[in-house]
């Protein structure tokens, strides 16, 4: 894969975050896309994970959507949520080189997504002090 292909992917993996509670999360449904598998084998294989509750609880968000079948009529859907902590770990789980690719564009649009996180926050933060004197 040459550089422009790699910034373009990138690109498309950073533009498919969500902010959901403050933090940079992916949707399984942009996990199988961009993984070329099945919606139904992700929410399998994250239901397979061997993890303790409280790590589930934190890095996977079962969420309802709703999805346009083919000929218009709309559905609701299971879907999860997951950090990059969650993302990693069910990455882990899948092998192929395919897979190893995806995976590092995730890690880089979930890095550069926390990055401008903690501009936008700096900003918020010197817009507070500079509008409002600490005593």
């Amino acid at each position: 894969m040459n550089i422009k292909e790699r910034k373009n992917n990138k690109l498309s993996v950073f533009s498919k975050l969500i902010i959901e509670n403050g933090k940079p999360m992916v949707s399984s449904l942009v996990v199988a896309e961009l993984f070329q598998l099945e919606h139904k084998s992700v929410l399998q294989a994250i239901r397979y994970l061997e993890i303790p509750d409280e790590f589930n609880e934190r890095n996977f968000a079962p969420v309802s959507i709703e999805v346009e079948k083919p000929n218009g009529e709309k559905i609701k859907e299971s879907s999860c949520y997951m950090t990059r902590d969650g993302f990693t770990l069910l990455a882990m789980e899948t092998i192929g080189k395919k897979s190893i690719e995806c995976t590092i564009n995730f890690f880089e649009a979930f890095n550069d997504m926390d990055e401008r996180l903690k501009r936008e926050l700096a900003k918020m933060q010197l817009y507070v002090r500079n509008a409002y004197p600490v005593q």
